[in-house]
C-alpha cells in the first residue's frame, strides 16, 4: 500500500498504536501506553521510508510520539485539541465522554505538546471529529471518540490551560490550513486568487458556553460541556458562498462535493 501511494504521490495517514502493547479495557494510559504509540510511529515511519512514501501520523497524544515522527523525513504529524486541553484526570472525572484512542495523557505531556506546537514540530491540529449516538457511550464497552469540529478553533484561540500565552493568529491559521497543503489540495487552505474562497470570520472577543443548546452536531455531547470559550465563528463561506451565519445558523442546503488532490 505504501509503495502504491508513493507511485501516485499520495500521503498515507495512519493511526499509530502497536496492538501488541495494548491491554484490554477502557482507553486509559495504563491500557494504551505511550510506548505503544511510539513503537507504532517508529514502525510506520520505517515502512514509509523503505517505500519512499509520505506518511501522516494522525492524532498524536504524546510528545514522545511527535518526537519520533520528527526523526523521519517526509513525515508530518497532527495532534487534537482534546490532547492540548484535557488530561487523564479529566477522563477519570468525566468518564466515556472524554474517552479516545490514543487516550488523554498527563498534564506534563499535555504541556510538552503545546511547546512542540509552538516550535512547529506539529504540522496541524485536527478535530478528529468522532461522534456517536449517546447509546454507544454507555454499556460495558463505551465507544472511544470525541466530537470536536465546533470547539477546535475556540480551543486553539484560548491557548494553553496553564495560563501561558495563546498562539498568535498566524500560527492558528497555519495549523488549521495545513491539512490542505499536506493532502495536495492547492485550491484549499489559502487566501489567494484562484483558490476556493473557503473562509471563516471569527469574533475573537465573543464568548460562548459549550452545551446542548450551542453545539450544532447531531449528538450534542462534549467533554468541554459547561466551559465558556472565547472566539466565536460569525460566518462561514464555502467557495465564496455563505453556508453559516451566527444569527441564523446554516443557510440553505448542503453544498459540499468530493475534494480531490490537484
Amino acid at each position: 500500500g505504501l509503495a502504491a501511494a508513493a507511485r501516485h504521490g499520495r500521503v498515507v495517514a495512519v493511526h499509530c498504536e502497536d496492538p501488541a502493547l495494548l491491554r484490554p479495557g477502557p482507553p486509559t494510559p495504563a491500557n494504551r501506553p505511550v510506548a505503544a504509540e511510539v513503537a507504532a510511529v517508529r514502525s510506520a515511519c520505517a515502512a514509509a521510508a523503505a517505500a519512499g512514501a509520505r506518511l501522516h501520523v494522525v492524532h498524536c497524544s504524546a510528545p514522545e510520539a511527535v518526537a519520533e515522527a520528527r526523526r523521519w523525513p517526509g513525515v508530518s504529524v497532527e495532534t487534537c485539541p482534546h490532547y492540548l486541553h484535557l488530561t487523564d484526570a479529566d477522563a477519570d472525572r468525566l468518564g466515556p465522554v472524554a474517552w479516545c484512542a490514543p487516550p488523554l495523557r498527563d498534564a506534563a505531556r499535555r504541556d510538552r505538546l503545546w511547546a512542540q506546537l509552538r516550535r512547529g514540530d506539529i504540522d496541524t491540529v485536527a478535530s478528529d471529529h468522532s461522534p456517536c449516538p449517546p447509546s454507544l457511550k454507555q454499556g460495558p464497552r463505551p465507544f472511544a471518540g470525541i466530537a470536536g469540529v465546533q470547539t477546535t478553533l475556540s480551543l486553539l484561540l484560548a491557548g494553553p490551560p496553564d495560563g501561558g500565552p495563546p498562539l498568535d493568529l498566524a500560527r492558528v491559521a497555519a495549523v488549521r490550513g495545513a491539512a490542505a497543503r499536506l493532502l495536495g489540495l492547492r485550491h484549499k487552505g489559502i487566501l489567494a486568487a484562484g483558490a476556493d474562497a473557503d473562509l471563516v470570520l471569527v469574533d475573537p472577543d465573543a464568548s460562548w458556553v459549550v452545551g446542548p443548546s450551542t453545539l450544532r452536531q447531531r449528538h450534542p455531547a462534549s467533554p468541554f460541556a459547561g466551559r465558556r470559550l472565547t472566539g466565536e465563528v460569525v460566518a462561514t463561506y464555502l467557495r465564496g458562498r455563505c453556508i453559516y451565519d451566527r444569527a441564523t445558523g446554516p443557510t440553505g442546503l448542503p453544498a459540499g462535493r468530493l475534494v480531490r488532490p490537484c
